[in-house]
């Protein structure tokens, strides 16, 4: 039977879902200034958390999920453009992540040591990936790169990812990626 959950929209005719976040039966602790709009709501059902905010979210700040080890899943919306320094490290449960077409920026560690991440999918406008932003990411198997530019690596992004990961990049553009940074993941 479903169950009836209500929120108090009074403040704004239009709410902004972030996500959901999906946990394991746990509470997630966001870090102050984790984002660039206040939560006005939430609700949360089957292991599942919905973050309404009152206006739309342009960042995900530095260390907002950090360490939140129960965290498996995130969908992040696309009017984000920036994710900050360690948004994501040690998310150990995090299992894939897909990052919007908006985002031109990730921040150093962003998902370091996400340990159950077997894949990502980096979004098209992506212009530049800090330092270790996937290092330690230790399954990761799939990388998908939607952007026809390689966007900037820093150092160490794909430390410790296993040698037979495939990387995806669009048709046509494999020698833009082989003479840019990206160049690192095919030498091995």
């Amino acid at each position: 039977m479903a169950k009836l959950v209500t929120a108090d929209f009074s403040n704004n005719a239009n709410p902004c879902i972030m996500c959901y976040i999906t946990i394991d039966n746990q509470m997630i602790d966001l870090k102050v200034d984790s984002f660039d709009a206040e939560i006005i709501s939430h609700i949360y059902a089957n292991g599942e958390i919905q973050l309404i905010f009152n206006k739309p979210i342009t960042f995900i700040g530095d260390f907002a999920f950090s360490n939140c080890t129960t965290l498996k899943s995130i969908r992040i919306p696309n009017s984000v453009t920036s994710i900050g320094r360690s948004a994501f490290v040690n998310c150990s449960c995090l299992e894939s992540i897909t990052i919007p077409d908006n985002v031109t920026n990730i921040g150093d560690s962003a998902f370091s040591s996400c340990r159950k991440l077997t894949s990502i999918t980096i979004g098209n406008n992506v212009a530049s990936i800090g330092n270790g932003v996937f290092c330690y990411c230790s399954n990761l198997q799939t990388i998908i790169c939607k952007a026809i530019q390689p966007p900037s690596l820093g150092t160490s992004n794909f430390s410790d990812i296993p040698q037979d990961a495939i990387v995806i990049v669009p048709k046509g553009f494999e020698n833009l990626y082989m003479s840019s940074d990206w160049k690192i993941l095919f030498e091995q």
